[in-house]
């Protein structure tokens, strides 16, 4: 007999074949770009500052700033100075970035409808369990920082 596996693990391969979906959807559209989801997060909230970025996205900063580079460097963003703060930037689409964005968005829309299907329970009830699973898990990861720093 197989123990079931920690909502941990099952959240983490849940999150891989989310990955997986999408990524097809995306090659299957010639529709393939660096860092999808967070170029589609940048899009829904732009301008952005790295810090709000990487809440949002839940990346170490270090992380969330390799990954905005590759962006960079893919011309589907650019750092504009942050009006608030000196000593940070904000982060916008450029018009490519949004082809890229809206050619993504068609495939992932493909990806989410195919996810539908296969559901058995309403998708709202889903998304507002992911909801309190990210809740908990902010939560968890705040309690721990304030533990060990």
């Amino acid at each position: 007999m197989h123990a079931r596996p920690s909502i941990l693990l099952t959240a983490w391969t849940a999150a891989q074949r989310i990955s997986l979906l999408v990524t097809n959807e995306l090659a299957a559209a010639a529709a393939s770009t660096p860092h999808f989801a967070l170029l589609v997060m940048i899009c829904l909230r732009e301008p952005i500052s790295p810090k709000a970025l990487a809440a949002a996205m839940g990346f170490p900063p270090t992380t969330l700033s390799d990954y905005v580079q590759v962006l960079v460097e893919a011309g589907h963003v650019r750092r504009t100075p942050n009006p608030a703060d000196g000593r940070s930037y904000l982060i916008r689409t450029t018009p490519a970035g949004r082809r890229a964005f809206e050619r993504g968005s068609v495939a992932s829309r493909r990806a989410m409808a195919e996810l539908e299907r296969n559901l058995r329970r309403p998708l709202e009830e889903i998304e507002e369990a992911i909801d309190e699973l990210t809740r908990a898990l902010d939560a968890a990861l705040n309690a721990q920082a304030e533990r060990v720093g």
